[in-house]
């Protein structure tokens, strides 16, 4: 019991820490960024890309916790065999490409969502 109590515990307070780090992430609006862009004489564009970039990582790292929240509890449910406690290779090996693959999709995502906020503070600064 001591043993499900602290595993669980353990997944559920992660996911607990990715809903406190994401929404900082999700309140930060693009208003907000084109704000924190401006400087006393114009614009920083540096700044405002390391601001947009802090918050699309933020949501795409919080998106893959949530995923390893639910990866994580479904295998703690899924009953275990005695031919569970082995290492199968294949699985290694698939799940090592799987991991590649969503590594490179997080990665052109956040690089999208990233532009995507950049083009909408540029947008509201050459308003002002």
């Amino acid at each position: 019991m001591l043993r499900t109590f602290i595993q669980f515990t353990s997944i559920t307070a992660t996911f607990i820490a990715t809903f406190f780090w994401i929404r900082g992430a999700i309140q930060l609006s693009i208003k907000d960024l084109a704000t924190l862009g401006m400087t006393f004489y114009g614009s920083n564009p540096a700044t405002l890309k390391i601001w947009a970039s802090q918050k699309a990582d933020s949501l795409v790292a919080g998106l893959l916790l949530c995923l390893s929240f639910i990866l994580q509890t479904g295998n703690f449910l899924w009953q275990m065999r005695i031919m569970d406690f082995g290492v199968d290779y294949r699985g290694v090996g698939i799940s090592a490409v799987v991991s590649i693959v969503l590594f490179l999709a997080c990665y052109w995502g956040s690089s999208r969502l990233t532009n995507f906020y950049l083009l909408k503070a540029k947008t509201l600064m050459a308003a002002k």
